[in-house]
């Protein structure tokens, strides 16, 4: 598995030049700008319990960015629980504070919120789109470092030449060499999402 002293260190060969600093920061903007975008690789699932309660921290589902399904078991049942809004679910909550299994769910504030209260504890699973970050530490290996890395790579590099050494041409070249990397990635997303083979891959 690749790492991101690996990143660095082709980076350097490229550039032919060691700036520790400015190729470190220029991979972690890499990163944080594609973080909300969706790739095959941040697609994931989670499970949590249900409770008699209305609010939890979204840290019970970890990296949240969008939710794409809700699944709620009752009986061993499995159905998806809708998403409406945070102002109908405090208006319903607030008129009638009832108890039964959930209907619908919404995320407001860093809070998820569902509805009906569950008047037993139930099992759930989320699938959504997660956001991966990566630390500025040599030995972190994500798929930023594995599955991304030509994407993140001439991305950087691409920061590096415009920002830093100040080379517009050349930063231009790499600006085409990141959309061709982005189309590729794109590309076999849309080939396992069609062919439905995208799993939970976290």
């Amino acid at each position: 598995m690749s790492t991101l002293g690996d990143l660095r260190t082709r980076i350097y060969d490229e550039i032919h030049q060691t700036l520790s600093t400015a190729v470190l920061n220029a991979c972690l903007d890499a990163v944080k700008f594609y973080q909300d975008k969706r790739f095959y690789f941040n697609e994931t699932t989670v499970n949590i319990n249900l409770s008699l309660t209305t609010q939890y921290a979204l840290s019970i589902i970890p990296k949240l960015i969008e939710v794409d399904t809700f699944k709620v078991y009752s009986s061993s049942t499995p159905y998806l629980v809708n998403n409406a809004s945070w102002h109908d679910i405090e208006l319903w909550d607030s008129s009638t504070g009832s108890s039964s299994t959930p209907t619908d769910y919404s995320i407001h504030h860093e809070q998820l919120r569902i509805y009906p209260r569950p008047s037993v504890t139930l099992s759930a699973q989320v699938s959504y789109h997660k956001a991966i970050s990566m630390s500025a530490s040599n030995s972190s290996s994500t798929v930023w470092t594995n599955e991304a890395s030509d994407l993140i790579r001439y991305r950087a590099k691409g920061l590096l030449y415009a920002s830093f050494l100040l080379d517009p041409q050349q930063a231009q070249v790499e600006n085409v060499l990141e959309a061709q990397a982005l189309n590729r990635l794109f590309a076999r997303t849309t080939k396992l999402v069609s062919s439905n083979r995208v799993k939970g891959y976290l």
